[in-house]
């Protein structure tokens, strides 16, 4: 795909950056069509932005792979074919907002939040990657997962060529697992594992951090990552 030294977003007006968008969501409704009884028996659908898609965007979010709850799984699959009108982050309930927003330092610069693109990974959904239940996402035939997840990995590849972010945050050391090739460790508890890392997206340098909701943290490392944080900004060595 495109280096981030000659993305498709220096020559592509606001319509043709949507398209460019829409044929990635396109391609994955398309596998989403073919293969859904496949896939955990179609019933939880894929999601590809949790936002609008915004050229030259502040940050780019990145997660593991979409959230899943008992409204998915009580539902119909949540089969997203475009993306929403409005990012998640710009409802004040969500739960990751005031969390993210106080790791991050971003006391009276929350607005960043809602201007960012967020993505995941792994387009699918599923209440879980491992394990029997009938809807892990390990339970998906292994090589229509293998075919899911390279789908996933290079229309996300894509996407950021397209919008260029200035700044990206991957949320979840699993997340960057060989995702972020070199990967440089930059703040750690005490028993070694990693809090906060820099790494390598596809030629853009981005930030990982441990996932500010779905992991434990203790007050002191929560203290300690927001202190990074203050220091160094979301900067990642990318201007």
């Amino acid at each position: 795909m495109n280096d981030s030294a000659t993305d498709a977003s220096n020559q592509l007006s606001p319509v043709e950056m949507q398209r460019e968008i829409q044929a990635s969501y396109d391609r994955i409704s398309a596998l989403w069509d073919t293969h859904h009884t496949e896939i955990l028996g179609g019933k939880c659908g894929f999601s590809i932005l949790g936002s609008k898609p915004v050229q030259n965007t502040p940050l780019m979010i990145l997660g593991l792979n979409p959230g899943f709850n008992s409204e998915d799984e009580k539902g119909d699959p949540h089969v997203q074919r475009t993306w929403p009108d409005q990012s998640y982050f710009e409802h004040d309930q969500h739960r990751y907002k005031d969390r993210l927003a106080d790791l991050l330092d971003l006391d009276g610069q929350r607005n960043i939040l809602a201007e960012a693109v967020v993505a995941n990974f792994n387009f699918f959904k599923s209440n879980k990657l491992t394990g029997k239940h009938h809807l892990a996402w390990s339970q998906v035939p292994r090589e229509l997962r293998r075919t899911l997840e390279t789908a996933c990995l290079e229309e996300l590849q894509n996407i950021l060529s397209v919008l260029n972010p200035k700044k990206n945050l991957v949320l979840g050391m699993k997340a960057a697992d060989a995702r972020l090739p070199g990967a440089q460790q930059q703040l750690c508890d005490a028993r070694g594992n990693w809090l906060i890392a820099k790494g390598d997206l596809w030629g853009r340098p981005a930030v990982v951090v441990k996932h500010p909701n779905g992991a434990r943290w203790s007050s002191c490392d929560w203290d300690r990552a927001k202190q990074w944080f203050a220091d160094n900004g979301l900067s990642s060595g990318q201007t």
